[in-house]
Parts: C-alpha cells; sequence; structure tokens
C-alpha cells in the first residue's frame, strides 16, 4: 500500500489523520504556517504554494489604512492612491463619517472632505 508524503516533514502518513490542502498531503503536526510555525487549526490562508495563518497572512500581504495605519482585513474604501477602514474614511475638517456612495473631495492627494 502506498501512502502519501508528508510536504512538511517528507515522511509517509500511515496511521494519522492526514490533512489534504493547497494540492499536498500533511500531518496533522507538520500543518504550520509558513512564518510562525504555528500548527494551524481552523482558518488558513494560501499565496505561492506557502500556508500562512490570518494573522500573518494579513500583516505580510495586507494594505494599511491611510487613517489608522492598521491592516484592512474586510471591506474597504478608497480615495485615489489610499485605501481605509469603513469607520476610518472621514472627513479630515469635521469628523464625519463619508458613506459608500457619498460625494467626497480628495485635496492634495491625501486629504479627504
Amino acid at each position: 500500500m502506498d501512502f502519501p508524503i508528508c510536504s512538511g516533514c517528507n515522511r509517509n502518513i500511515e496511521d494519522e489523520e492526514c490533512i489534504q490542502a493547497c494540492d499536498k498531503d500533511w500531518h496533522r503536526s507538520c500543518f504550520k504556517c509558513s512564518l510562525c510555525q504555528q500548527q494551524m487549526i481552523g482558518t488558513f490562508f494560501e499565496k505561492d504554494g506557502l500556508v500562512f495563518c490570518a494573522k500573518d497572512y494579513w500583516k505580510e500581504f495586507g494594505e494599511l489604512c491611510h487613517n489608522c495605519h492598521e491592516i484592512i482585513s474586510g471591506p474597504v474604501m478608497v480615495a485615489g492612491d489610499h485605501k481605509f477602514h469603513p469607520e476610518c474614511f472621514k472627513c479630515d475638517n469635521c469628523n464625519s463619517y463619508i458613506g459608500d456612495g457619498e460625494s467626497f473631495a480628495l485635496v492634495e492627494r491625501s486629504r479627504l472632505y
């Protein structure tokens, strides 16, 4: 009987539960984030054949909000070359939120009004 080969350790996967992800087979204990090496449990991300936990994926490939400088991992608002969390997309003058579809002006390529 041919056993699958683990992509983490290159050994046969015999009696252990086999995880299949990214078109590869893994021992459960070998299925780890490519950056922090923590064992993957639940949600994971794949890019260029590598596996990432959510934290490291967004840290490595996420975009920063122009206002708060935190990683954007959900909906995004765009003004020119800048990206914002929806809750950070607000007027620089009066501090009121600018909703999706509402008019705004981008002055000096970075200030919202």
